[in-house]
């Protein structure tokens, strides 16, 4: 205690030497006034201390509060004590005779009240191991440690044992940190990574998903990435949307890299998305695709001047292709009869998730030529046929499992090809399909289509609307098509009111400057399909008021006398009524009066609706 040192005490040894004192990795400075420097150690009434001299502050070591004292280097004149609030004292440039002296008389070798000898641990503080026969040249460089803390200017506090020492994740073995990082959840192992090396080592080493932020997709060097990618062996997503630096020649790279992780053991890549790569060519993508035999979902959108030259690849478990372009939004400039009618210089609302972006929109156009044709469906059911001797298929190829299919935007595509029977997701908007009249009787283009949910014809100006119609009419019945698409087509009133009787379980449909949805065919689709959720009738011919499409009310139904009122679309989300008369300035407050009296779950939005989120990922969600 304080006042055991305030005691008249008794000086057992001396020892003039150079005095190194750290507390938490931070070296304490000298007192540059000081007469002399090195230590004393005085018996005491409540035993051996040991002051240290030439610091401003007052530093004493007790029994109660030295954890560790290493004598394995006394011989070169070093002694070090290690204290149990992380506080270091080492002493060099001394006498070993006075070294001796001063741990003898810690041990209470003719004194009381010292140390013992189960307080002097086997594990070196930068004076090597303890005992004289240690060998270990570990230099006097100051231990890392989780965080410092105050010394203890008094020698009567104490901690109750040394597992109240804060130890550094850094310390502990490498299967005791990972059995750690087992139970963290995957996406914040990359997070974690940022801390030090060895957690950045560990977290690549067993990490799945590699995707490279668009914020960073100027400034990441090609050399930096592929080393990335070499020491990511368990990868198996690959990410590199709007990669500039993914050129040609680095493709080559890339190739190499991804064949020398599976040729060492490491996993194979399954999902690998290149959207918006511009400077990738056909020859570059088919270097890429052999080195990736096991993909299973592939993103090639929005990269410029591909054909069907860049899928000749042996592609057996692909599940997922996108290819073309998804367009952009452009402005009408020049106005039209119903533009100057309802305003048509509205605004685009896309919506994920509940949250709304607002942007000005009139139609979706392309970003660029896609040069892929009707045969690239065949192409990709043909595995076998691109093999490295290019053998054509044999009888045992098996066709991969295709279940999602996007062809945005491909104008060549003029013949709807024959389809995969296991296919989920059918995108063919922006399509050239015709059909002429003469065949429209035997046209059954989706008659082996038993799954298919989510059909896109957006865009398909040279598909009449009786081509529309045979095109749904030949889909399987029961139909589990639950998405349709119909935007910027040619749909007539007569198709509009069928859809009720051949899609009858649609959930979202999308009518998007469909000419002929008007009122009263908009209170038929929702009379005639009781589970539609989401419905965009932006840019349509909708007129004001809505409320001409509320129910009248029922006086039968309760006992106590009260009316009841049933909705017309009671499961109605969301509706998109950008560019029309219902949202033209106070319109839009009374069009949101009528819709909840008629669908009392809908939100009425002045915009259109992204049905599929852009395609955030394959396969897509609905929103």
């Amino acid at each position: 205690s304080r006042e055991g040192l305030t005691m008249p005490a008794q000086e057992l040894v001396r020892c003039h030497c150079l005095v190194t004192v750290e507390v938490g990795g931070k070296a304490l400075h000298p007192d540059k006034k000081a007469k002399e420097s090195g230590v004393q150690v005085v018996q005491a009434g409540t035993g051996v201390s040991i002051r240290v001299l030439g610091f401003r502050r007052d530093i004493a070591l007790t029994s109660r509060n030295v954890r560790m004292v290493v004598e394995s280097k006394i011989g070169e004149g070093r002694l070090a004590f290690d204290c149990k609030d992380n506080m270091r004292v080492v002493l060099s440039k001394a006498q070993a005779s006075q070294l001796h002296a001063i741990v003898k008389a810690l041990k209470g070798e003719g004194s009381g009240g010292g140390l013992t000898s189960r307080t002097l641990p086997g594990k070196g503080l930068g004076l090597g191991n303890h005992g004289s026969s240690a060998t270990s040249k570990s230099s006097l460089a100051p231990r890392p440690v989780a965080t410092p803390s105050k010394v203890l200017r008094s020698a009567g506090e104490e901690t109750t044992n040394t597992a109240d020492a804060k130890l550094s994740l850094s310390q502990l073995p490498e299967q005791v940190v990972k059995e750690v990082l087992s139970f963290m959840t995957p996406s914040l192992l990359p997070l974690l990574g940022e801390a030090c090396k060895s957690l950045e080592q560990m977290t690549v080493a067993t990490g799945s998903t590699f995707r490279l932020a668009r914020s960073c997709s100027r400034s990441v060097a090609p050399v930096s990435l592929l080393q990335r990618i070499q020491r990511q062996t368990k990868l198996q997503l690959l990410d590199l949307s709007s990669f500039e630096g993914l050129t040609a020649g680095l493709s080559k790279d890339l190739a190499e890299v991804l064949d020398e992780v599976a040729s060492t053991g490491g996993s194979m890549l399954k999902s690998l998305c290149l959207r918006g790569c511009k400077a990738m060519t056909d020859a570059s993508v088919r270097r890429l695709l052999r080195s990736c035999p096991h993909l299973k979902s592939l993103d090639l959108l929005e990269i410029p001047r591909l054909s069907n030259k860049a899928l000749q690849a042996p592609l057996s478990a692909l599940e997922a292709l996108a290819v073309g372009s998804l367009g952009k939004t452009v402005t009408l400039r020049k106005p039209t009869r119903h533009s100057e009618k309802v305003g048509l210089m509205g605004a685009r609302v896309d919506v994920a998730g509940g949250s709304k972006a607002i942007s000005n929109e009139y139609q979706s156009r392309p970003a660029h030529a896609s040069l892929f044709t009707s045969s690239i469906v065949a192409q990709v059911m043909s595995p076998g046929m691109f093999e490295e001797n290019q053998r054509p298929p044999t009888s045992s190829a098996q066709a991969p499992p295709l279940s999602t299919l996007v062809l945005a935007h491909c104008e060549d595509l003029q013949v709807l090809p024959k389809l995969p029977a296991g296919l989920v997701h059918l995108d063919l908007r922006g399509a050239s399909l015709q059909v002429p009249a003469a065949a429209l009787a035997t046209w059954k283009p989706l008659s082996k289509c038993f799954q298919l949910q989510v059909l896109n014809l957006a865009g398909n100006v040279l598909l009449t609307s009786r081509g529309l119609s045979a095109c749904l009419a030949s889909l399987p019945s029961p139909t589990q098509l639950k998405a349709l698409d119909l935007s910027d087509s040619r749909p007539e009133a007569a198709l509009l009111a069928a859809l009720p009787v051949q899609v009858s379980a649609l959930t979202h449909l999308r009518l998007c400057n469909c000419m002929a949805l008007k009122k009263a065919e908009l209170g038929e689709l929702l009379r005639g399909l009781p589970n539609l959720e989401v419905l965009d009738a932006a840019g349509t011919c909708l007129e004001y008021p809505l409320s001409d499409l509320v129910p009248t009310t029922a006086a039968a139904g309760l006992a106590d006398g009260r009316s009841q009122r049933q909705a017309l679309a009671p499961n109605l989300r969301l509706l998109g009524l950008g560019r029309t008369e219902l949202c033209m300035g106070e319109h839009l407050e009374y069009t949101r009066r009528a819709l909840a009296l008629i669908a009392p779950l809908a939100e009425a939005l002045p915009g259109s609706l992204d049905v599929l989120d852009g395609y955030s990922e394959l396969p897509p969600i609905l929103i």
